[in-house]
């Protein structure tokens, strides 16, 4: 036992070292080598991406160097964090050999159906982010959604019939309901061109007279946007209100109407040449979409996963 006192005491590790850095930044250092992406690291951790970006801040402090550089889509490694990677990466499987192999969670291994709401046309911007995603990382993760009205969504979470939802931020919670808000939306107007054309800047004036189709939102017709027209002693001439963002752009393209939406739909014209989106000049009328889960659900490890996933999308 002496021999083993004077080894260890003899040891040259210095542990003075370690207080100069948090070691949960080689952590974020081999997710962000693995994924050369911020979003998609801050996924990987179960962190959100302004945590992720704060991460990268300290490491560049700590090793004086960028570290990342910003290429298009893609974060490059610099010369440095490639001399780093290796040692890093076998450091880490050996902590995690030692430390958490018994209790690893391998999202790989996950076999589950997560059932999401959504409203609105919250769908038709996240599913197919949220689809690609899942597919490369977590492929036995199934997605089942449903459109809900805002007054339907605590109803359906305390009967466990969905598992999460994003939805409005402004609901009648209890203390049992958890919520974020992880997106603020400005308006934008989608019309075809074939059918109108419409003066460069739009306003409620200019759209009032029009017939309108909307995405539902809750049961009837009402919402922040009509109160909006509303304050300027206006009123919005709504002709159909539907439920699904393919029959509004199925309408939009055979008629002279126009819709008033958040801007997350933007993506889903993208491919449609005969649609045009345009801001909507509106002072004040943002709407806020929130992520929703129960409290009983506050730690399942897979709904963290997914809550940080959807995060990460709507913010991109």
């Amino acid at each position: 036992m002496k021999n083993e006192k004077i080894s260890l005491d003899n040891h040259h590790l210095k542990y003075a070292n370690f207080r100069r850095i948090d070691l949960n930044l080689l952590v974020a250092f081999d997710a962000l080598m693995m994924e050369r992406h911020v979003g998609k690291a801050a996924a990987r951790m179960f962190i959100g991406q302004p945590a992720m970006s704060h991460a990268l801040s300290r490491l560049r402090e700590t090793l004086n160097d960028e570290v990342f550089i910003r290429s298009g889509n893609k974060m490059e490694p610099t010369a440095l964090a490639l001399e780093l990677a290796p040692n890093v990466r076998c450091w880490l499987e050996e902590a995690n050999s030692f430390l958490f192999a018994r209790n690893e969670f391998d999202l790989a291994q996950v076999h589950t159906t997560l059932k999401l709401a959504t409203v609105g046309g919250i769908e038709s911007a996240l599913l197919p982010a949220l689809v690609a995603a899942l597919r490369s990382v977590a492929p036995g993760i199934r997605i089942w959604t449903q459109m809900l009205q805002r007054d339907e969504i605590l109803a359906a979470l305390d009967a466990e019939e969905i598992d999460m939802a994003v939805g409005p931020s402004h609901l009648p919670f209890k203390e049992w309901h958890q919520h974020e808000t992880i997106y603020q939306s400005s308006m934008v107007c989608v019309y075809s061109t074939t059918q109108l054309s419409l003066p460069e800047l739009i306003t409620a004036e200019i759209l009032a007279p029009l017939e309108h189709v909307t995405l539902s939102w809750r049961s009837g017709t009402g919402s922040e946007v009509d109160e909006y027209f509303k304050s300027r002693g206006l009123q919005r001439n709504i002709v159909i209100t539907a439920t699904s963002q393919l029959a509004v752009m199925q309408i939009l393209n055979q008629f002279p109407m126009v819709s008033l939406q958040t801007d997350l739909i933007t993506g889903a014209y993208r491919d449609m040449p005969e649609i045009t989106v345009r801001p909507f000049i509106a002072d004040g009328l943002t709407l806020d979409a929130s992520i929703i889960w129960h409290r009983r659900n506050e730690k399942q490890t897979t709904q963290i996963y997914i809550r940080n996933l959807i995060k990460n999308i709507l913010n991109r």
